[in-house]
């Protein structure tokens, strides 16, 4: 919510910018804003970041624990084939052990086989990965059951060179088949890089997902948004004019950057020059200030005059320099140059000035026909000047731009969605994405209760089953009681009597 609020409050202070493009006090809002929305923008990718490193450090963590519990266990599979063999039975180590699977079994997806001698050989279910072959050749496999303990040897998972995921089996025995010149052979491999990390399962293939898929999404679809919104405002912004009469510049920047890339979440910035000048924020679009009752300014040489009869034409011209230069033609001999798709013009208030325009050849607006609606007055002179004061159709473009759907292109592009509604989009699939994560966690907790439930009805103590038994042997115990006190009484009373 606090970006959505920010991100309004910036096209609103453009808005603002067209209606009052003069106003010191209007710029610095704009540049303040935009400001406060790049640094929003970069604290919220920090926040995606750090978010991403401390998942990090528990995957880290995590396989610790995994490579802890496979050595206690292939340690208790040692102890329990030793005592095994010596005719006796290891119950308290074979519980011990089950207990360790239990722990191991919610970190990582494994398959127990238990073997004759009683140890306990452990794999991984469905890992796909890849190594290197004896021919020099990265060899894939797929689906494959990989041993992580295999008698009183333990195979360890390790976080690799580029974030890979490494299982190391020196000694567990893991083979495979290969095709080498069109021949197979079985090849022991010790080292192999898991390339799906999900396919592990457990408590570790979540960590990999949120960290590796659910959040680098979620920054990669703000990191588009961020450039969608620097690019769109930029190409605008430059086309424009500041206060002074300069050629606009790029709106957002990286700071320090001599690539000229597009910045991203994490390092946009507003650009200096206008943080320290907001009143060369490019508010104004190119367009022509005519005055009159003035000379020419500098004629080159002579004064060229119009008279009330003839139609003439203005060749608008712009250099690498950003100067503007103005030619008087005839309308048969006019040209129209590359300075845009719409010339405005104003008088000196800055009001708009309605000027016929003649489609008579190239596209619209390529020609403008001046036609005077009077003989000018003395000296009969009109000066033309760029940037007309109080021109805010530049500042108005920019907020038109909160409108405007985006499409993909190479790198960028919001499908099509504007920037609004493709934040809103965002936030709105992070709550679905929340509320279907904890319904998950309550139907898979359900699940698992039931599981563990049947599990000690087969092979778990039942204390009431236990309590039932004793009653019944209390009672049988009682019932034997009194009939040896029967017994005891018949005996006294036989004795006792035939002693008469």
């Amino acid at each position: 919510t606090g970006l959505n609020t920010l991100i309004s409050q910036f096209w609103e202070s453009w808005q603002e910018l067209s209606k009052d493009p003069e106003s010191s006090a209007v710029r610095t809002t704009v540049v303040e804003t935009a400001n406060s929305l790049a640094d929003a923008f970069q604290h919220t990718h920090l926040q995606l970041s750090q978010l991403q490193d401390e998942l990090g450090r528990l995957i880290d963590i995590e396989l610790s624990q995994v490579n802890d519990l496979t050595s206690q266990i292939a340690a208790l599979n040692k102890q329990i084939v030793n005592i095994k063999a010596a005719d006796l039975s290891p119950n308290d180590l074979m519980d011990t052990r089950d207990l360790l699977l239990d722990e191991l079994s919610k970190l990582v997806n494994i398959k127990v086989v238990e073997e004759k001698d009683g140890s306990a050989t452990v794999y991984l279910r469905s890992v796909t990965g890849e190594f290197d072959g004896e021919d020099n050749e990265i060899r894939e496999i797929s689906n494959a059951f990989l041993p992580i303990i295999s008698g009183e040897v333990s195979a360890s998972l390790e976080i690799g060179d580029d974030d890979v995921l490494v299982w190391k089996g020196d000694g567990v025995g893991f083979s495979t088949t290969i095709t080498v010149d069109e021949e197979e052979k079985d090849v022991e491999v010790e080292v192999i890089n898991i390339t799906d990390k999900l396919g592990i399962g457990g408590e570790l293939k979540g960590l990999f997902y949120a960290r590796d898929e659910l959040l680098e999404s979620y920054i990669n679809d703000l990191n588009r948004l961020v450039g969608s919104l620097a690019k769109e405002v930029n190409e605008v912004h430059v086309e424009g004019y500041d206060y002074y009469g300069n050629s606009g510049m790029k709106f957002f920047v990286i700071p320090d950057d001599t690539e000229d890339k597009l910045p991203d979440a994490s390092n946009i910035a507003v650009n200096d020059e206008l943080l320290k000048n907001p009143m060369k924020i490019a508010a104004s679009s190119i367009g022509i200030n005519i005055s009159s009752h003035l000379g020419v300014v500098d004629p080159d040489p002579d004064e060229t005059e119009l008279s009330s009869d003839s139609e003439y034409r203005i060749v608008v011209t712009q250099n690498d320099d950003n100067q503007v230069y103005l030619q008087l033609q005839k309308k048969e001999e006019n040209n129209w140059k590359d300075v845009g798709d719409k010339m405005d013009f104003y008088d000196d208030t800055g009001s708009n000035i309605t000027i016929g325009t003649s489609p008579e050849e190239g596209e619209e607006g390529e020609f403008i026909t001046f036609t005077l609606a009077e003989t000018p007055p003395p000296p009969g002179n009109y000066t033309v000047n760029f940037t007309a004061p109080g021109n805010g159709k530049n500042a108005l473009r920019v907020a038109e731009l909160r409108h405007k759907g985006i499409d993909n292109s190479e790198n960028d592009g919001l499908d099509g969605a504007t920037i609004d509604d493709f934040y809103r989009n965002l936030v709105s699939g992070l709550g679905v994405s929340t509320h279907e994560a904890h319904r998950m966690v309550e139907n898979q907790g359900v699940l698992v209760d039931q599981i563990d439930a049947r599990r000690e009805s087969i092979s778990g103590v039942s204390i009431d089953e236990e309590m039932a038994n004793m009653i019944t042997y209390m009672h049988a115990y009682q019932a034997a009681a009194r009939y040896i006190d029967t017994m005891d009484q018949l005996l006294d009373t036989l004795i006792n009597r035939m002693a008469w």
